[in-house]
């Protein structure tokens, strides 16, 4: 099947429900939810919610338990106002679809300043983050941003791609290179439950993978973090993603079904009958097999499978306690196949990967009294990796008839951990917010993994066999201090223990904010930094248990103006000093674990290693943003990023992160067809510098019939510039009680050969390109009801 038909029929299944039928009035949908203080989660009473555009506005008051109920609101898109007395006022915009209720739970922060005589409204900056104790380098994102952006393919990471500072490894891929640091110094974090990997076909050690299996229809509001973040993250050096699920509704049941790119999605929401509260049930199953079978080019060789699910629980006691309960699992496997391709050759090999893994957070909150509550999170984190690469042989004289498929490597690890994790929250006057935090981790292992020499016997040149277990513990403490209605600061202490290496970190964390004049702000942040390593490093050789952790120190500077409630130009400076880096303990060479992630996620490379190493990253970033709003949206961000790094031969050279410079510009206009159909077309445009790589040393290569690199020239070579375009188009429809969304999307519309690597060709006796995913059409839909 030719690719245009495969487009036509993605376009013919995305419409044709859109046109089925047909109606005279406009749909109307219910909001509800709940208003509460943010410091201490308390409900407000008789704040006043409106929601309101050009034709409409209604309000209501929140009750004695700070719930509140707008019926009958024609869907579309509103401003979202709250206010009360004492507290700042909160503006945001939303969409509302006939097919689930919008169900909110907003949080109000206290004045500074309120006096009996003058009551002067601030409204909530829509820009400031979810948690405000971190107040630089950090952007809060919606649902809405993950599926509205062109290229994201209803993946958070991919969504944080366009984010100023912040690069793809590849667009394979959903590894996240932030300011110049390793896909390794990234944190995830889900309902407070921190996740090693939370991606399909992910390596282990590394972050990312080729598919999110955290699903985007079940996140609310959250918060990604690119440097200088308060004292409550922990373990990891370059940023965090802080993500939060929402709650199912609690009193009607809702359901979807989609059908997409990302697979087949059944999911359920609505109230607990046995209890005071509600559930989401949510399961997807891939089926890019079918996608292969109607002639589509995936850009691989094998075919990805994958399944995973994500349960939700939200349990309210009594008005002092709730429990809340988030639980996901995911499976994949994959073979990539190449000895029966037409062109193989010596050197190419078999792959079968499995990986399975599983996550379960309950969390306690509990309210002591007004100013004081806690929250008790016990968890469970398992992740299995299964892979077996074999080495194909041809024959000398005819190059593609297989000779032999020889067993290269295997590996047959998992690890884990289970965890307590206890925060107290204090609001001792309504200008300070303090937070106590303890963690306690009992990590467990088992690595198995072996590298043969084939053709020698049974010998091995890789042999990890371990199993055991380790303690980690991780502390905090964080003051959130108003200082003046124009200036906030926020003080911590982390602090962690890994008893593998008995190490142990003190790191110091300093940010101000201060709100110079209307609108304007200047921010400084400064802190310390630490994280530990992949157990797999830590347990390659004895002496490496003895690595320490690495350290980051951050100094952050920035300036924005926002000029009304959906516009901001923001522009900040940092500048970030590495320390105790692995690095070669035997010899003097150039590697160094500052590059780790630039093949396919892998961490691995070295066995025996000290903790010597250094570097640096540094930069500018500017942002203009401008929220969806009057029927468009436009995001266009400028990055200028600089990796610099130490190996064990203590030459400085630019990393392999080193891309120099990254520019986006998303836009989006939505065109509003009738009262119950609307479209919406958005692009993006992307441009980063190559990214430095190790020469191939095409004589040793030649010779040995294997890849062999100029190490001496290492990072010395760069990839050329990398530029994409990405189109999108969306299509909802609103019926009674039901909504159809759509969407057909084109990555890589030019399609621009972006270099992927470099791979030595046994066969041709060169080098050859290899590229990333070309012009690249997907599309979906999901109806909600």
């Amino acid at each position: 099947m030719s690719m245009s038909r495969c487009i036509l029929l993605v376009l013919f299944f995305i419409l044709c429900p859109l046109f089925l039928f047909s109606q005279a009035t406009t749909p109307i949908q219910t909001i509800k939810g709940e208003i509460i203080n943010k410091a201490n989660q308390q409900p407000i009473i008789s704040a006043t919610i409106q929601v309101f555009n050009s034709e409409i506005i209604k309000g209501t008051k929140s009750n004695s338990k700070g719930s509140f109920k707008l019926d009958s609101i024609p869907v579309g898109r509103y401003s979202f106002k709250v206010n009360a007395i004492g507290f700042e006022t909160i503006i945001q915009n939303i969409a509302l679809t006939s097919g689930k209720e919008l169900v909110l739970t907003l949080e109000l922060q206290e004045k500074y300043l309120v006096t009996e005589s003058i009551e002067v409204e601030s409204n909530k900056d829509k820009f400031l983050p979810i948690n405000e104790s971190n107040i630089v380098s950090t952007t809060k994102f919606s649902l809405e941003d993950v599926e509205r952006f062109a290229g994201t393919r209803g993946d958070p990471a991919r969504m944080a791609q366009n984010f100023a500072g912040v690069l793809g490894v590849s667009n394979l891929r959903n590894d996240l290179i932030i300011r110049g640091g390793s896909p390794t110094e990234l944190l995830w974090r889900l309902d407070g439950l921190d996740l090693p990997n939370p991606n399909h076909f992910g390596t282990q050690g590394a972050t990312g993978g080729p598919v999110s299996q955290i699903n985007s229809v079940l996140l609310k509001n959250s918060d990604f973090i690119t440097g200088g973040f308060s004292s409550e993250y922990g373990d990891k050096m370059s940023g965090v993603f802080d993500l939060h699920t929402r709650n199912g509704n609690i009193d009607k049941y809702e359901y979807l079904t989609q059908f997409s790119y990302n697979g087949a999605e059944l999911g359920v929401e609505g109230p607990l009958q046995f209890a005071n509260g509600s559930f989401i049930i949510n399961y997807r199953y891939s089926f890019l097999d079918l996608f292969k079978e109607l002639g589509m080019d995936l850009g691989i060789v094998g075919i990805p499978r994958y399944q995973d699910g994500l349960v939700k629980l939200n349990l309210k006691i009594d008005d002092k306690n709730q429990l809340f309960l988030t639980s996901m699992i995911g499976n994949n496997n994959i073979f990539m196949q190449r000895d029966n391709l037409e062109d193989v050759v010596t050197g190419d090999w078999n792959l079968k990967s499995k990986n399975n893994n599983f996550s379960v957070g309950l969390t306690w909150q509990n309210f002591f009294s007004e100013k004081l509550y806690s929250k008790l999170l016990i968890g469970f984190f398992f992740d299995n990796y299964t892979t077996n690469i074999d080495s194909i042989t041809t024959n000398t004289v005819d190059i593609h008839k297989v000779e032999s498929i020889d067993k290269w490597f295997t590996q047959n690890s998992s690890e884990g951990y289970s965890n307590i994790k206890y925060n107290l929250y204090y609001t001792p006057y309504k200008n300070h917010f303090v937070t106590f935090g303890t963690e306690s981790r009992y990590r467990f292992y088992e690595l198995n993994e072996k590298r043969y020499s084939f053709g020698w016997g049974d010998y091995t040149d890789w042999d990890l066999d371990k199993s055991g277990n380790t303690y980690q513990m991780l502390n905090f403490v964080n003051w959130n201090w108003k200082i003046s209605n124009s200036i906030t600061s926020n003080i911590g202490i982390h602090s962690q223990f890994l008893n593998l290496n008995s190490k142990m970190t003190l790191e110091p964390r300093f940010s101000l904010s201060w709100n110079i004049m209307e609108g304007q702000f200047i921010n400084i942040a400064y802190g310390i930094h630490s994280q530990s390593l992949p157990l797999l490093l830590y347990l390659a050789s004895k002496d490496n248990n003895n690595l320490d952790f690495m350290l980051s120190k951050h100094l952050v500077a920035g300036y924005s103006v926002q000029f009304n409630d959906n516009l901001q130009l923001k522009a900040e400076a940092y500048y970030k000093d590495i320390s105790q880096v692995p690095v070669s303990k035997n010899e003097l060479d150039y590697w160094s674990f500052l590059n780790s992630g630039t093949n396919f996620g892998s961490v691995g490379g070295k066995v025996d290693l000290i903790s010597n190493g250094t570097g640096k990253c540094y930069g500018a970033e500017f942002s203009l943003i401008k929220h969806f709003s009057e029927g468009y949206f436009i995001t266009s961000t400028f990055s200028y990023v600089r990796q610099e790094y130490q190996g064990s031969d203590k030459i400085s050279r630019f990393g392999g992160f080193d891309n120099i410079y990254i520019f986006n510009l998303l836009a989006g206009y939505e065109w509003k067809l009738s009262d119950i159909f609307t479209i919406e077309f958005s692009g993006k445009f992307s441009m980063a510098g190559g990214s430095p790589f190790v020469p191939i040393d095409t004589n040793a290569s030649s010779l040995y019939n294997q890849t062999y690199y100029l190490t001496d020239k290492a990072y010395t070579e760069r990839k050329p510039d990398f530029q994409k375009i990405d189109i999108k188009i969306d299509f909802r429809t609103n019926f009674e009680n039901m909504s159809i969304i759509g969407y057909f999307s084109i990555e890589n519309l030019l399609n621009a050969n972006n270099v992927l690597e470099y791979q030595w060709s046994n066969s041709k006796k060169k080098i050859e390109s290899v590229y990333q995913l070309g012009f690249f059409p997907l599309g979906g839909v999901r109806i909600e009801f």
